[in-house]
């Protein structure tokens, strides 16, 4: 099976998500999976896991950053529309192929 996990960083970023992630992810490719991991940050772990980069999925993009700034200010602008665009974008071949996936928040 095709497994791809998905969050916005992963190990050594240090974080209880980014760790059961990890842990997730190896135990499902050390029971025959293929697993890929998208995220922006992070370095690959293990040889057997797959990290594809995805720079929109960084909460810390400068992108991401402004229009969080937007929607906090109650405003949801054409600059939210095209970041959810971009993003889902830069994602859909990421994650193309496969049969499950984890997404994290």
């Amino acid at each position: 099976m095709n497994i791809t996990l998905l969050h916005y960083s992963v190990p050594p970023i240090v974080g209880g998500v980014e760790s059961v992630l990890a842990h997730q992810a190896d135990l499902m490719a050390a029971a025959g999976h293929t697993v890929a991991v998208v995220a922006a940050r992070g370095e690959p772990w293990s040889e057997h896991v797959a990290l594809r980069r995805a720079p929109l999925a960084d909460s810390r993009h400068p992108e991401v950053l402004a229009v969080k700034a937007e929607l906090d200010d109650g405003l949801v602008t054409d600059r939210f529309a095209a970041l959810r665009a971009a993003t889902a974008e830069q994602l859909r071949p990421l994650v193309a192929g496969s049969d499950v996936l984890i997404a994290h928040n």
